[in-house]
């Protein structure tokens, strides 16, 4: 596998966006991991005039309880639809928990 390869969960889970103090709802659509890092594809309810900051929080919450909070780094966004009030955004976790031996395994549903 070369280092650009990535391997991708498909997940659908609900997540709170934090960006700029505010809180977005959200749904994570994937999970995958590659030489950058763990990325994660997630879709977002927002305003029209949202304009992601650098500096993400997503916060999700396990099957059993378990609250984590991450810290992301915004990679890039698209919107559904010139009239949609949401985006699909690209996010890279930064310094993922050690919690586990595969960060991944935890968005299992």
């Amino acid at each position: 596998m070369d280092k650009n390869s990535s391997k991708k969960k498909s997940q659908c889970f609900k997540a709170d966006i934090i960006s700029d103090g505010k809180v977005y709802p959200g749904l994570v659509k994937d999970v995958s991991k590659n030489s950058q890092g763990y990325v994660f594809t997630s879709v977002v309810n927002v305003s029209r005039d949202f304009i992601p900051k650098k500096n993400i929080t997503l916060v999700y919450q396990t099957k059993e309880n378990e609250q984590f909070s991450l810290d992301c780094e915004f990679m890039k966004f698209s919107r559904t639809s010139p009239y949609a009030d949401q985006l699909v955004i690209g996010l890279k976790v930064i310094d993922p928990p050690l919690k586990s031996r595969s960060f991944v395994n935890l968005f299992r549903n």
